[in-house]
């Protein structure tokens, strides 16, 4: 990666969170700037500032003088870069067309369910393994080939050729969607009926509220 394309990297996310808030002052959580490194972040930071695109209120969480390791050590989970907004900032990111691209950015799919051989995937990562036939086996096949509509009872039970033996939040449950992943791919669930869409974009994320996908989130099978 370029000294320009970690600039870049770093100024998309001060922008999503600027967009978010509205506000001029952001406190943004470190772990927010994935796949960069402290050095690369404050580089990055400072340089703004120079050319007045933005004021550094607190870079503790990226500084590695004694001092900001120890409020590194100390605010584990909750260690955030602070920074003020300049008008620069906003002409920065008019001249370069930044709202756009970040726009365009969101609607890249970051998640996508597939069904092959029996084996349920989210991107590559294999969440379940149905039993041939089985209940959990026709839903999956239906879903990953009707994405983005909605599943009644009726129609699954007229798409598998026999009655319906769970609840469709259980088979959602057998098939390995916990938490936000069960959140994003299964937007509404309830005893008549399913919506449920094949991928996720960072688009889907923000409306759902979610930040961040953690492997707490898969139900991971071998």
């Amino acid at each position: 990666m370029t000294g320009e394309d970690i600039k870049q990297k770093v100024i998309l996310t001060i922008l999503k969170f600027y967009q978010i808030s509205e506000c001029e002052i952001l406190a943004i959580k470190r772990v927010e700037f994935s796949g960069l490194s402290d050095s690369e972040i404050n580089a990055s930071l400072y340089n703004f500032e120079k050319n007045k695109l933005i004021e550094i209120i607190d870079n503790r969480a990226v500084r590695n003088d004694v001092y900001s390791v120890m409020h590194k050590a100390s605010n584990l989970y909750d260690c955030s870069i602070e920074i003020k907004i300049l008008d620069g900032f906003k002409k920065h990111i008019k001249e370069h067309n930044l709202s756009s691209y970040l726009k365009e950015k969101e609607k890249t799919t970051i998640l996508k369910l597939s069904y092959d051989n029996r084996k349920l995937k989210i991107n590559e990562i294999i969440i379940a393994n149905p039993h041939f036939e089985s209940e959990n086996d026709y839903f999956a096949t239906y879903i990953t080939n009707n994405p983005g509509k909605k599943l009644t009872n009726q129609e699954f039970v007229k798409f598998k050729n026999s009655k319906m033996t769970k609840k469709f939040d259980q088979i959602i449950n057998d098939l390995g969607f916990k938490r936000n992943i069960k959140k994003l791919f299964f937007p509404n669930i309830s005893i008549k009926a399913v919506e449920f869409r094949n991928q996720v974009t960072s688009e889907d994320m923000k409306k759902a509220g979610i930040d961040d996908i953690y492997p707490s989130d898969f139900s991971l099978k071998k």
